[in-house]
């Protein structure tokens, strides 16, 4: 199962960067869910007609007050219909959720493949800088990274979709000593990446913890072309072959 990021969509950061192909190449189904207000019905009028196209999970049903944990516990609710446990893969705020998903014991993740992971959400500059009337007064999109401007700008998401995405309530901030996967995780950052920045926080409490983990670096790959990287690919496929049972 793969979980996009923030202002993109499962077919675009998924399909269109190879993964799919290389994934179902190696034998392993793949399950693409778009999270909310990223699916084909968000999308620019400007937006490739191949984004329209393909088989993807959209518009899990989210309740509650936490966004990322609904999120999370209506994508785990869709895990225990399939019967099965999945390998979790996640990239930037789908990264994000699907190590929200891994935290709870249930048998729901066979592995957890983590890349781009901030340890702080920037859900609240996001939505100072998307939704300005609405926001906090001592919330500035001033603070908002600048890295994020040219992702919002670029995305082929209307920006009406991505403000209604921000808007929400985020959740908990990790403290991972207190949240941690139970299921062997592989952690992947870029040296490049100014949005995920440093994983140290996360390596040393799965090292502390004892859990099974490994930690994948990236050289000159920020949070935008690490996708396209052929070892981040690889890798993943490694780490879930070898936690394949059966």
């Amino acid at each position: 199962m793969l979980l996009h990021g923030f202002a993109t969509t499962g077919l675009q950061q998924w399909q269109m960067t190879g993964w799919t192909k290389r994934l179902l190449a190696a034998g392993i189904p793949v399950l693409l869910v778009d999270l909310p207000y990223h699916g084909v019905d968000y999308l620019k009028d400007s937006a490739p007609d191949s984004l329209r196209q393909g088989d993807v999970e959209d518009g899990v049903e989210v309740v509650g007050r936490e966004f990322f944990s609904s999120i999370a516990a209506a994508i785990a609710g869709y895990i225990e219909e399939l019967d099965t446990p999945v390998h979790l893969v996640g990239f930037s705020a789908g990264a994000r959720i699907a190590y929200e998903v891994a935290t709870e014991d249930g048998g729901l993740v066979r592995s957890l493949t983590v890349g781009g992971l901030p340890q702080h959400s920037d859900l609240v500059q996001l939505n100072a800088y998307l939704n300005p009337a609405s926001s906090s007064p001592d919330k500035a999109a001033g603070d908002l990274n600048p890295a994020f401007a040219p992702i919002i700008d670029q995305s082929v998401l209307t920006r009406e979709a991505l403000a209604r995405f921000v808007s929400h309530p985020v959740g908990f901030e990790f403290d991972p000593d207190q949240h941690l996967p139970q299921a062997p995780t592989l952690v992947v950052s870029g040296t490049a990446d100014t949005i995920a920045g440093d994983p140290g926080w996360l390596l040393r409490a799965l090292k502390a913890h004892g859990l099974e983990y490994r930690w994948l670096e990236l050289t000159n790959r920020d949070h935008v072309n690490a996708l396209t990287s052929g070892v981040f690919k690889r890798e993943t496929i490694a780490w879930i072959q070898q936690h394949q049972q059966g």
